[in-house]
């Protein structure tokens, strides 16, 4: 929400003024004021995800341990079978 309030209100007035509703106000003054914001946003989670998906790819050394499957609904046999319990 911080750089949401570093948009200056009085171009929503203004807007407000000329007779545009709220949601033209948003689509069409302050979204694109708020691109580059979005992006720096998007950027740092990205970098945050990757982040932790190369973390985790580093301990997967065995082959076994190399493919992940991921199964909607796991029985205990089965998640036991893949963390290599038997």
């Amino acid at each position: 929400m911080g750089y949401f309030k570093t948009i200056p209100f009085e171009l929503e007035e203004c807007a407000l003024i000329d007779g545009a509703s709220r949601w033209q106000i948003l689509i069409k003054i302050v979204l694109p004021l708020a691109i580059p914001g979005l992006i720096s946003a998007f950027i740092f989670l990205l970098h945050a995800v990757l982040e932790r998906v190369i973390y985790a790819l580093t301990f997967r050394q065995s082959p076994r341990t190399r493919r992940c499957r991921l199964r909607s609904s796991m029985s205990s046999s089965t998640a036991t079978s893949i963390a290599g319990v038997r």
